[in-house]
């Protein structure tokens, strides 16, 4: 059954990907004992420009290929070729730049770490077209099995290289062992052979597509840097440390629930590209299922955040906990915008998707700039208060694209949104007249998270029940896999 085969891959990416990132976090108080603040935020300078390369590593044209063409089509062995190409021309960039890097920041033990990890955007550009492939066919096990092993073999290589007193090159190590053990599994599952074979007017269709893409990825990948360049050139990079590990675990949620969801989905809303009706059906269950799982766990964490962060890493990590609570709220909006973003993608508004990320992050770069000079908690808050300032106007152009009123969609999330906010003032009224230890809070909190769960399942089990039955009726349909979709 379609339902229970999408199901399957999407929990199997989630479980992977809570594996991965759960991995990376339980290594983290490890490495927090090892490393200093300074080496955190060294390699998060190095890593923000190697995430620009991997915004724009493939243009696009994977997700452009998954919607269309016939995997053994000209149009995939020579995006296949032209990735390669373009991937490597990015890791030769990539170490070019080293040096004018190190430069800028004033931090010579940049230039190494950025030599070193100028290999993973060519890694990455050989697996673009076999994973693609894999979600076309909507084979998700693979992937997660990749992310699995890839998640174990990077944490074990971050610890030993910790324990062996490498420093930041602990965390070089983790960056490049990840994907050099993914590589294998994802090519020998994809088993995808590309011809010797180039012809760049096959690709000419999925341009249009690729052009947008690249530029939304690009312009998300600075948006999402403009904080680590800002703080690591105006505060240093101590406190780019403390807020790399905060920001790290603010955007867990977006990686083990909305990122699986999103690979699992997309080549259904793909196939609803034209239906209105049954879109507004599936991004409404998506939206409310992802908000319900998260809202309640991360107002739980911000309520409870120098507690958290103070037994997990340490108290010299306090002031992480405070930059956290302070990202809490656009972790929650963003987990609930990435899945619109894959939407608008998927049913083809690739234009209208860069245009609101551009917006965007113009808009941010001015607020961290100005909410820069007066410390990391205000630009950490600058941040949650531009991603709630601009959510109604990412969000007028999705509703009309699935015909959805503003009121029927925060209707549907008013459960989890009333949920959170109970969390945080019960939290904070018995905090105010009790004094517990941070292993108290953090049972105390645990309950009242709890709660608000069991209350959000007690209380909306009918239209729990309900999304169920609409959801299972738009997967009956075809597989997308036999229906190619004109890119539009």
């Amino acid at each position: 059954m379609a339902l229970k085969r999408i199901a399957f891959g999407a929990a199997a990416l989630s479980a992977a990907r809570v594996f991965q990132l759960g991995a990376s976090f339980l290594a983290v108080p490890f490495m927090a004992r090892l490393l200093s603040p300074s080496e955190f935020g060294l390699v998060a300078i190095a890593m923000a420009m190697v995430a620009l390369t991997l915004a724009v590593s493939d243009a696009g044209l994977s997700r452009s290929l998954i919607r269309t063409d016939d995997i053994e089509s000209d149009a995939w062995t020579s995006a296949h070729w032209l990735i390669i190409g373009g991937t490597g021309a990015l890791s030769v960039l990539l170490a070019v730049a080293a040096w004018p890097a190190s430069l800028f920041f004033e931090t010579p033990a940049l230039l190494p770490v950025m030599l070193a990890l100028s290999v993973i955007p060519l890694m990455q550009g050989f697996l673009e077209l076999p994973i693609a492939a894999l979600i076309k066919r909507e084979n998700f096990m693979p992937l997660a099995i990749a992310d699995f092993a890839a998640a174990l073999g990077g944490a074990a290589a971050a610890i030993g290289f910790g324990l062996a007193g490498f420093g930041a090159w602990a965390l070089v190590a983790q960056n490049i062992v990840n994907i050099a053990i993914r590589a294998p599994i994802i090519l020998f599952a994809a088993q995808y052979k590309p011809r010797y074979f180039f012809n760049i007017d096959s690709l000419g269709e999925h341009f249009r597509f690729a052009r947008d893409t690249m530029g939304f990825a690009l312009m998300s990948i600075i948006g999402r840097q403009v904080d680590p360049f800002v703080i690591g050139k105006a505060l240093g990079t101590a406190p780019l440390g403390l807020y790399s590990v905060a920001f790290r675990i603010m955007n867990l949620p977006a990686g083990i629930i909305a990122t699986p969801v999103q690979t699992a989905l997309y080549p259904r809303l793909a196939q609803l590209r034209d239906k209105p009706n049954e879109l507004r059906t599936l991004v409404l269950a998506a939206t409310i299922g992802q908000a319900a799982l998260v809202f309640p766990g991360m107002a739980g964490a911000a309520a409870a955040s120098e507690a958290f962060f103070e037994t997990l890493l340490s108290e010299r990590w306090g002031e992480a906990g405070h930059i956290f609570a302070a990202l809490a709220v656009a972790g929650m909006v963003q987990t609930i915008t990435a899945f619109n973003s894959s939407m608008l993608q998927a049913i083809g508004h690739t234009g209208t998707r860069l245009r609101l990320t551009v917006e965007f992050t113009l808009l941010w770069a001015i607020a961290a700039l100005i909410s820069a000079q007066f410390g990391i908690l205000a630009l950490a808050a600058t941040f949650s208060l531009i991603s709630v300032l601009y959510l109604p106007r990412s969000l007028t152009v999705l509703l009309n694209c699935i015909q959805c009123s503003p009121l029927e969609y925060f209707k549907a999330l008013a459960g989890p949104v009333l949920a959170s906010l109970g969390i945080i003032v019960v939290h904070l009224t018995i905090m105010r007249f009790a004094e517990l230890n941070n292993w108290q809070e953090l049972g105390l909190v645990i309950i009242e998270v709890a709660a608000a769960y069991s209350a959000l399942l007690v209380f909306g089990w009918r239209d729990i029940e309900r999304r169920i039955d609409d959801v299972r009726a738009l997967m009956a349909q075809p597989s997308p896999e036999n229906e190619p979709i004109s890119p539009g």
